[in-house]
């Protein structure tokens, strides 16, 4: 065995690991801020002459969209309380070729931003988005073991 053919393993075993590693940290910054936030109960709001007939929770949830080298626009139609609908969605965008592009995670609703700077008392300590943030060190270290 050549030389030039065991460099050529090695950079085909690490570019693999490192697609693997990336995919893995957009997949959990991802389902970190599609589980931080908020899904709409009812029963906490305290102005109940604003219900909206037949409101069901879940359309910000469903509004977490993940761009490849482009950002996301326009927004999402239907509900997702839960959120493994959306986490698989924006992780089957990111392409098998993961390392060396660039991602978005955003929410383009109008109240997405009232939403992370506090407006609701369903949202997390630190947010969806800024608590995310904050996890990102222990995110990478988590994902590339």
């Amino acid at each position: 065995m050549s030389f030039s053919l065991d460099i050529n393993k090695f950079i085909e075993k690490t570019g693999a690991k490192a697609d693997m590693s990336t995919r893995r940290i957009i997949n959990r910054i991802l389902g970190k801020v599609v589980m931080k936030s908020p899904v709409g109960n009812t029963q906490n709001w305290k102005n109940q002459a604003h219900l909206p007939k037949g409101y069901v929770g879940g359309h910000f949830r469903k509004n977490w969209q993940v761009g490849v080298d482009s950002k996301p626009s326009g927004t999402v139609d239907g509900i997702d309380q839960g959120g493994s609908k959306t986490i698989a969605d924006g992780t089957a965008k990111i392409p098998a070729n993961a390392i060396g592009h660039v991602y978005y995670i955003q929410n383009n609703l109008p109240y997405a931003q009232a939403l992370e700077d506090g407006h609701s008392t369903q949202s997390p300590p630190g947010n969806m988005v800024a608590g995310t943030v904050a996890e990102f060190e222990s995110i990478i270290r988590e994902a590339t073991l």
